[in-house]
Formats: C-alpha cells, structure tokens, sequence
C-alpha cells in the first residue's frame, strides 16, 4: 500500500511543507524515525556556499535515510530524480558526495553526465567550491585528463568519467552518480548499469542515483527508470525511491501563475528568467526542459512553416570572396554536406547546400579540389566526432592550414543564433529538399548554459543542418567583403 504525505514523521512534515507551492508529482514516502544524512549534507552543502533549498532537502533527506534493520546501509539502492533545468540538482548531489566522501575513510564516488566532457566540466565546479572552503586544507585536486581526481585525506575521492561501460574498468566504486540520463537509449543506460553494479557487489553501504530532466520518446533508459519508480510507489519493499517534480497534467505550461511548480523560482531563479527561456526554446523545449515533461520526438526544433516561409529558390549569384563554407559529416559517416552563407544586398543571409551525398569518403577530395582552389572567405566545421576525423584527415589532401573550427561553446551560440536568424526572418534558404529533411530530423541536447543540434541524437542525418550552422557563424565572424569567382547556380 502506497504511503501518503498525512503519514510523515513530524519533522519530515515540516519539511514536505516548505515544499510549497511546489510540490512534487510524485515522492516517495519517507519512513518515520528512519536516519538520514541530511543534516550533515546541509553542515556540506554551507561550507562550500551553495545552501540547500527546499527541494534539495527533500531530496536528500529521501536519498540519504538508512535501512531500519541495518543502518550501515541505505534504504535505497536506486534513487531516481528528475527536476527541471535550473534547479540546482548537480548541486545536491555534489554536496551528498562530498559529505560521504568526509564521512567514510577510503570511499569512491563516481560522477557522469551527457558526456565525458559534461562531467568534467560539472566536477571542476565542486573543484571550485572546495578550493574556495574551509575542506581546500583537506583535499589533493589531479586535474590530469583520464586521472582527474578529488581526493581527501582519509583517502576519500571524488572522479568525473566518461557515460562508458569501460570507463569505471578496476575500481569498486561506493556511490555512482549518473546525470541527465535522459540522453542515454536503453543499450546505453543498460551497458553502464552492466558495468557498475557487479562492481559495487561487495559494499554494503553503495548506491546509485539516476538524475535528469524529462526527455522524449528516444529517452529509454530515463523512461524505463520512470517507470520503474512509478510502480515502486506501491511496493514497500521496493529498492528505488522516486522523487518527481514539474508541472503537473492538464496545466497550461505557458502561464505564468503556473511557474510556481519550478522548484526553484523564488529561490536562485525568478519568473523573468524562465520567460526568457519561453523565447529562446521551442514549446516542446520549453516543456521538457523548464516544466519536466516529457515531450514528442517528433517536435521539430523550430516549426516547419517557419522553416518553409524562409525559402528563397531565386538566389543572387555572388563572388565566393563573399561567402562562408561549412561542411559536416553525419554521425556515423551516413552522409556529408557542403553549404554556404553569405549576406544579399539586403543584409539579408543567404544559405544554400553546395553539395551533399551519401557516405562521407568523398568529402576530402571536394574540399580540396572544388572549394579551396575557390578562395571562400571562410572555411570550417564543428570541431567533434565524425566531422573533426575528417577535419584532421585534410592535412593529407593539400590544406597546410586548417579549416576553422567551432568549440562547443561557439556552435552552442551558432545553433540558437541560426534558430534565431529563422524567427525574425533575417535568414533564406534555397528550399533544398535534403535540408529540409535535415531540420525535420533535428534533435537538440543541452550544451552548458544553452543548447545544441546533436548528430547522434537526432532520428536521421542532419549534416545539410549543421553545415548551415558553421557557415553562418563563419559569416558573422568575419567581415571583409572581397571580390572573389562568382558562385554559379
């Protein structure tokens, strides 16, 4: 029988009711007089400056509570939390980590995230708040890559890895935190899952927590976990806890008197900044990403008629001097493509796909031989996975310089620059069908503080889209306009 919040231990009442108004869809129940180590994980969380609120207690105190017929362990092996986006959950679960880590001699705590990237920007910022505390005389901080490490004196550590089913290969770790599982597929989430818990067989007191936002349809393994956690609400012996919240159903998400649900407007966030966000995301973005819910995986990233009123067949041939190439290489090596952006004589940005087939092996020997000997005013790609292979491989094909390359934090801007360009209509196309297949395929992942089109992701090759994305970026970084060949359509 599912237990209710008229059940709580008085004290976990109190806390339940400093929930308001955000209240979680759904909770686990704590049990009444059971330990927990939320007052220790708070004694944590204020000594590196990042004070709990309301929901992190909850949630800590929910993840922390002791098995009643043996204390040394935790109640819950799994703990599964999925919150909105700035709500400060890699916060509590930096803080749960570092706690144990002072508590228990010898511990091992492990941190994911999206990427191996993700993770370890995500624990040089506990790096930062421990060097910036009262623990800095404490700790031994190796930021080496692949040996990255925050270690204690009482031999405690703390290590960012790879999402990858090798990458926990030989350590028997205590506590693994995996987050924002929600752009993991069932292979990849069960893969990890495979790797961690025979490994944490023989500790007692080990626990892993999956934490995310809601995601879509390709969400799997976060769907799966879900799931899981739903039915466990009514099993008393269940081994998972949930704890859920967002926006309820039936509630119009685009309302302000209903941002309320956000656990953490009125606390590090306010109403304004989650309006901004209504203007940056897509609806179905903004519901997932700022409300918790999950979304279709069909939504496109902007509407398709947006896309289509931006057609321009009747492009203006212009000198190539004038015009930024990029070029990108589908996930997988599926297909390739060729695009380039200039601006008309409007100050209009013009995109058109130079060139795109299937299979990427013949990419090189276009860049070389049909673009360079052209002189563009800017040539460039993203700077990660298939495309930077290819990028790499072009030293070999006549490039004694290489082609300019977007960081992550520069394609970021570029893709909500590009949305952007779309929506106050400062951007055409030349209406190619391929592209246009392209933008219906798209699908967007977090990338820091924004948003990016992620090639693997997405539910068909989007290499036209990302093309057009470095091209216009190019184009805006750069400003001469030299006379060059005309571009012949």
């Amino acid at each position: 029988m599912m237990s209710t919040p008229e059940s709580l231990a008085p004290e976990d009442r109190a806390l339940y009711e400093q929930l308001a108004p955000a209240l979680p869809r759904n909770t686990t129940i704590p049990a009444p007089g059971a330990k927990h180590d939320l007052a220790a994980v708070e004694s944590v969380s204020n000594m590196l400056q990042t004070p709990l609120m309301p929901w992190q207690k909850w949630f800590v105190r929910l993840a922390t509570e002791r098995a009643v017929d043996n204390p040394n362990r935790y109640r819950y092996k799994y703990v599964l939390c999925t919150v909105p986006r700035q709500s400060g959950k890699t916060t509590a679960m930096r803080c749960t980590l570092t706690e144990r880590a002072l508590k228990h001699r010898n511990r091992q705590a492990f941190y994911t995230a999206q990427t191996g990237k993700d993770a370890s920007e995500r624990w040089k910022d506990l790096v930062k708040k421990v060097e910036e505390s009262p623990l800095k005389r404490f700790s031994k901080i190796r930021l080496a890559a692949g040996s990255q490490a925050l270690t204690f004196v009482n031999g405690s550590s703390i290590r960012p890895f790879t999402p990858s089913a090798e990458s926990l290969h030989g350590y028997t770790p205590h506590d693994v935190m995996l987050d924002e599982i929600f752009v993991w597929d069932a292979q990849e989430g069960a893969d990890l899952l495979g790797a961690i818990v025979p490994a944490q067989n023989t500790l007692e007191d080990s626990q892993i927590w999956l934490v995310s936002t809601m995601g879509n349809a390709h969400s799997e393994f976060l769907n799966e976990w879900y799931e899981k956690g739903i039915v466990a609400l009514n099993d008393p012996g269940s081994n998972i806890a949930i704890i859920d919240f967002g926006l309820p159903e039936g509630l119009d998400a685009f309302d302000p008197e209903n941002w309320q649900y956000h656990p953490a407007v009125g606390h590090t966030i306010g109403k304004q900044d989650i309006a901004e966000a209504v203007e940056a995301l897509t609806a179905g973005e903004f519901e997932r990403a700022y409300m918790n819910r999950m979304v279709s995986a069909g939504e496109t990233f902007i509407p398709m008629e947006v896309w289509d009123a931006a057609a321009n067949p009747a492009q203006t041939p212009v000198p190539w001097g004038n015009i930024c190439v990029g070029y990108d290489v589908a996930y997988g090596g599926e297909s390739a493509a060729v695009v380039g952006a200039w601006y008309d004589q409007n100050d209009t940005i013009q995109i058109r796909t130079i060139h795109s087939e299937h299979g990427s092996t013949w990419l090189a020997e276009y860049l070389q031989h049909e673009i360079k000997p052209k002189r563009p005013r800017a040539l460039g790609a993203d700077s990660v996975g298939d495309t930077r292979v290819l990028t790499d491989a072009l030293k070999n094909h006549g490039f004694v310089e290489r082609p300019q390359e977007l960081t992550p934090r520069d394609y970021a801007s570029a893709c909500i620059a590009f949305k952007t360009h779309l929506t106050e209509k400062t951007i055409q196309h030349n209406a190619s069908v391929n592209m246009r297949h392209a933008v219906e395929n798209a699908v967007i992942r977090p990338l820091g503080e924004g948003w990016a089109f992620s090639g693997s992701k997405s539910t068909g090759p989007i290499a036209e889209l990302k093309a057009a994305v470095v091209a216009v970026k190019l184009l805006e970084q750069t400003k001469k306009r030299p006379g060059s060949p005309i571009l012949r359509f």
